[in-house]
């Protein structure tokens, strides 16, 4: 069995199989050993599986490669699925952005989804300060901080 294989067990397991079995500990294992040749099933995994999955996941995810994370990142942020997966994985992006691609797409995707939906307002404000993109956000939104923007 794969490392896909073995974490798609763990995660979709019951509630109480879950917690009362520790799978947790498990699934974060699984996920550090994750690479770039599971993406693939990442991705598929992404529109299929349920929320509870994906949740599961990203609590799980703490020591996620960062070329796996950031692929994972550019092919979920297509998509209008499981936002605040999305806005919790950020959170695991080094403290210092980069400029690279998906940066700038992180950066536009947040701003959109500010437009988009206002109870997540904190959410993004925290995900995006979390990995360094806070201040470009905060310019393509047209504020100068965080009070002008309302929070």
């Amino acid at each position: 069995m794969n490392t896909f294989d073995k974490l798609n067990t763990l995660l979709s397991v019951t509630e109480g199989e879950y917690y009362d079995n520790d799978y947790f500990l498990d699934a974060e294992i699984q996920i550090a050993l994750l690479s770039e040749a599971d993406l693939p099933l990442l991705l598929t995994a992404w529109q299929s599986q349920n929320t509870q999955w994906w949740d599961r996941f990203t609590q799980s995810s703490a020591h996620i490669q960062q070329p796996v994370l950031r692929s994972l990142l550019a092919g979920a942020i297509t998509t209008r699925y499981k936002i605040k997966q999305i806005l919790s994985l950020m959170t695991h992006l080094p403290a210092q952005a980069d400029r690279s691609e998906l940066s700038q797409s992180l950066v536009n995707y947040s701003a959109a989804l500010w437009h988009a939906e206002p109870k997540l307002h904190l959410q993004i404000q925290l995900s995006t300060w979390s990995c360094g993109l806070s201040a470009r956000l905060l310019e393509k939104l047209g504020f100068n901080s965080w009070k002008e923007a309302g929070l």
